[in-house]
């Protein structure tokens, strides 16, 4: 057998990932503050960009017979509401994202988990989710949630009770055999069913008292103690206003919009023709770039908006499931830039300050195969357990009764993690304040 060796040419069209595009898919996620300070340092840089900021606009009339918002300061001209940047629970995990991840690609989805953080510390989405969102396998997202379930203090990022105790009794030395035995079941700690716990471990009662005692001191909420003054005030990146009968607009808060100038400063700006050249196709390379965000930023925002009018018009009750998928196929773009956009944009609407990514929630069965928003059902246990009767709290087995009576299939532990989510106690702690209120 011969082997023949030959030299074939053959076209083909591929896109390459060029410095200049990789840096106009990075505009998409930056709030306008972040792209203001972007285009100020290019301005240092480059004689041939202008930086300019429009003046503020009002903000948006509320429809009739929707109550005013109980905020303080809402209402009032955002550019006075202003503060210095957090240095919360946000700023410290972004700064702990920044150290420990140097790989452009886990630290994109290093900073998708910390958006979905809640004030807790615990996360407020799953690994499918988070990975969804950032465009990844769920094996890459698990593995970057591992890395930063280190970050300290230990418990961030923990998805459920148990783990955020898991985490801290590792960091502390104290995750024997006995400790993951009363992990594993807390329903059992709930209810002080200490000698089975112990019958289980192969162990004493005194052991088991011994590792409760510990447990005692860790922090359910580690990310609470960063939340020590008021969150500083985001301004708004894009304006909603009622447009026509039932309709909506949105249009960028051009209070906080920088606005980009290329301008040709004459020859004496620069060392020779060449430079010259360069900064002004750099500076006209950024305007495009900036009006393309813009211009998609509006699309997905829109789109988002449409589907979600009813909660605009309705409150939390009426949010309706959506998903990165559902608004890409829409707007006609990858979900990876909808997750782009959404990352970090706030939106000031009639109803108050929401964040943009706040509008997408996962589905759950409800009547007749029509699916409601997770947040919805946040919303209705929340209002359920706002209006029980204080000396005869609802379980949680009864809150999944009447949600299900409603349509909305759930189970109990389900209703039980949300009202976890929500920073309400459960229907034994509910009782024991209300008689202690009571004397």
């Amino acid at each position: 057998m011969s082997t023949q060796y030959a030299v074939q040419m053959q076209q083909i069209r591929a896109l390459a990932m060029t410095t200049g595009l990789r840096q106009a898919i990075g505009l998409l996620q930056y709030d306008n503050l972040a792209l203001s300070r972007l285009i100020a340092r290019e301005a240092a840089r480059n004689p041939a960009v202008r930086l300019q900021t429009a003046t503020a606009r009002p903000p948006p009339p509320r429809p009739a017979g929707m109550p005013p918002d109980p905020r303080p300061g809402a209402g009032a001209d955002w550019t006075g509401r202003l503060a210095a940047p957090a240095e919360g629970l946000e700023a410290h995990v972004e700064r702990e994202i920044g150290l420990a991840f140097r790989d452009g690609r886990a630290r994109e989805i290093a900073l998708t988990f910390a958006s979905a953080l809640e004030p807790s510390g615990w996360l407020g989405a799953g690994v499918g989710e988070v990975a969804a969102a950032a465009g990844c396998t769920v094996a890459e997202a698990k593995a970057v949630l591992d890395r930063l379930q280190a970050i300290e203090p230990a418990g961030l990022f923990a998805r459920s009770l148990a783990e955020c105790l898991r985490l801290q009794a590792a960091d502390r030395g104290l995750l024997t055999p006995v400790m993951e035995i009363v992990l594993d079941d807390l329903d059992a700690v709930a209810r002080g069913a200490h000698s089975a716990l112990a019958r289980r471990a192969g162990c004493d009662e005194a052991d088991i008292g011994a590792a409760l005692r510990d447990l005692r001191q860790c922090d359910p909420k580690p990310g609470a103690a960063f939340d020590a003054g008021p969150a500083p005030v985001h301004p708004p990146d894009l304006v909603v206003t009622p447009h026509g009968i039932a309709g909506w607009k949105v249009d960028h808060n051009h209070a906080t919009l920088p606005h980009l100038i290329v301008l040709d400063p004459g020859a004496d700006a620069f060392a020779d023709a060449e430079a010259r050249r360069e900064a002004l196709t750099s500076a006209r390379w950024l305007e495009r770039a900036v009006a393309r965000r813009n211009a998609t930023t509006l699309r997905v925002a829109g789109e988002v908006v449409e589907r979600q009018s009813a909660y605009l018009r309705d409150g939390p009750a009426r949010l309706a499931p959506l998903c990165f998928a559902d608004v890409a196929a829409a707007v006609g773009v990858h979900e990876s830039t909808v997750s782009r956009v959404t990352a970090g944009l706030r939106m000031e609407t009639p109803r108050g300050g929401v964040a943009l990514r706040d509008l997408f929630s996962p589905a759950l069965p409800g009547h007749g195969g029509a699916p409601v928003s997770t947040t919805a059902v946040r919303h209705r246990i929340a209002e359920m357990i706002a209006a029980e009767v204080p000396e005869r709290p609802l379980s949680d087995a009864a809150i999944a009764g009447h949600l299900r009576e409603r349509g909305i299939g759930i189970a109990r532990r389900t209703v039980a993690k949300y009202r976890e989510m929500l920073g309400l106690p459960g229907s034994a702690a509910r009782r024991t304040r209300a008689a202690s209120r009571a004397r």
